[in-house]
């Protein structure tokens, strides 16, 4: 028997992130549903790796002031 899955996961919303001199991310938002492929594609210094480690945990993100 398959059970009902409740295709949405979660989301993450207005995450900014500055370090000295460079604001790499701007109030990005993102939401998550189940049983999709997401994929996070963009430029060299996009803010790409920036967005994953906060995800993971690793980096800590900041508000916008």
């Amino acid at each position: 028997m398959q059970t009902a899955i409740d295709p949405y996961i979660g989301e993450i919303a207005g995450v900014t992130k500055r370090f000295p001199g460079v604001l790499a991310l701007d109030r990005i938002s993102i939401g998550f549903r189940a049983e999709t492929v997401h994929a996070v594609i963009g430029e060299n210094g996009a803010g790409k790796s920036t967005l994953m480690n906060i995800l993971a945990g690793d980096l800590q993100a900041g508000r916008r002031k």
